[in-house]
Order: C-alpha cells, then structure tokens, then sequence
C-alpha cells in the first residue's frame, strides 16, 4: 500500500467514524428533548 493509499483510507474512514458520531449524538438530543418539545407543542388545533 503506498502512501495515497493510506492517506485515502484514513481520510474516509474518519468521516464515517465522524458522521456515526454525530448521528449518535444527534438522536441523543433530540430523544431527550422529545418530552419538552411535546409540552411546548401540546395545543389542539
């Protein structure tokens, strides 16, 4: 493997440890805003 290679490797290999990460913590957040968010828009239309 030549330096293009590994280079190319570990660039795509830490955007999907990046973006599995923020999806992860993004579904967090937003499960645990879920409750506040259903208080704030509990009005009958």
């Amino acid at each position: 493997m030549n330096e293009g290679s590994k280079l190319y490797l570990y660039s795509i290999t830490s955007v999907a440890i990046l973006g599995g990460l923020l999806f992860g913590y993004d579904t967090a957040v937003i499960s645990g805003a879920e409750k506040g968010l259903e208080a704030f828009f509990s009005f009958s239309l």
